[in-house]
């Protein structure tokens, strides 16, 4: 008898003896397809590169050929890395169907480029691979790394 009492009793506290609590409210969530704002130091592309490609051009020696890249910087940081790709085609206005991308994409950090300044010598990059390449259809500079440590990205441009 007195083990029915104690399991009235437990079950009587349990249902009328305590109180519901509601949750706080959750927060709202941003929607899902939405990218997370990026942070701070970096820029993305609703700002324009500030390094601009002010020649580029294909050039043949020796039977092989090579990609020759002049660069400005037109903003207030000094460059001391980017990324760039170019479209080659060839003498028929057609991608070489062998290679693995459409684009050559190149890279450079042995230099930094100061604001405001151009580099009178191309950076080189060799088409070894790409010797059918004749003209250079599309360009543009896709990633840039900046001596305070910040970047800037194109986020059009996927490699």
């Amino acid at each position: 008898m007195m083990r029915k009492l104690i399991i009235i009793f437990v079950v009587v506290v349990i249902l009328f003896g305590c109180e519901w609590i509601d949750s706080p409210p959750l927060p709202d969530s941003p929607p899902e397809n939405e990218d997370p704002p990026p942070a701070d130091d970096d820029q993305t592309s609703t700002i324009p590169s500030p390094l601009v490609i002010t020649s580029i051009t294909i050039t043949e020696e020796y039977g092989y050929k090579y990609l020759n890249v002049i660069f400005r910087n037109d903003g207030d940081k000094e460059i001391t890395a980017a990324k760039f790709y170019a479209l080659l085609k060839d003498a028929f206005g057609e991608i070489d169907p062998g290679l693995s991308s459409d684009y050559f994409l190149g890279y450079f950090d042995s230099e930094s480029i100061a604001s405001g300044e151009t580099i009178p010598d191309p950076f080189v990059w060799s088409l070894w691979y790409q010797d059918k390449a004749s003209t250079v259809a599309a360009y543009g500079v896709y990633e840039i790394a900046f001596a305070d440590g910040s970047t800037w990205k194109d986020l059009s441009f996927t490699p």
